[in-house]
């Protein structure tokens, strides 16, 4: 039915994408689109309010060829005492040169709840790009990174489960 309705849409726009099928990935709870062919992940978030209309939230992403990056010692609050919003996390990594075009495939977020963020303190921020062949990444972890007048420290991101459970 999802993918019915997204691909009467398509053709409604005039928008020529093969869009074969669709499925909910139980593991993750997320709905996976099928294309035909090779797409690039560019030319699919192009029509990415069609595939995300069925839902009441959501994102975008690729399944594969994404990186997850961690930025740390970055200052929390901005010049009017709130805590830096997810824009001004974006704007100050576009400042970058290395960061300057990228698209992110999850934005930037604080690593800490925003109620758990004290004044006048650093923390640490998450976002995801899009990196196919590891290439880009590998720039942003060696190139020196600013954020709001500081340097940062990247590092590849590992989610880790909120309890373990030890043998």
């Amino acid at each position: 039915m999802i993918v019915a309705q997204v691909q009467q849409t398509l053709f409604e726009a005039k928008a020529d994408f093969p869009l074969v099928y669709g499925r909910w990935a139980a593991h993750t709870n997320n709905f996976v689109y099928v294309f035909s062919g090779d797409i690039a992940y560019h030319h699919i978030q192009q029509i990415s309010k069609f595939l995300l209309a069925p839902f009441t939230e959501g994102i975008l992403a690729p399944v594969g060829g994404w990186s997850h990056l961690l930025l740390n010692n970055v200052l929390t609050f901005n010049n009017i005492s709130e805590i830096h919003t997810q824009m001004e996390l974006e704007e100050a990594l576009h400042l970058n040169p290395i960061l300057s075009k990228v698209q992110f495939v999850m934005p930037p977020q604080w690593l800490l709840r925003p109620e758990d963020i004290t004044r006048n303190s650093y923390a640490a921020f998450t976002f995801s790009i899009h990196d196919p062949h590891g290439t880009l990444t590998k720039s942003i972890l060696q190139a020196p990174i600013g954020t709001f007048g500081a340097h940062t420290l990247v590092r590849h991101f590992e989610s880790q489960p909120p309890l373990r459970q030890c043998a």
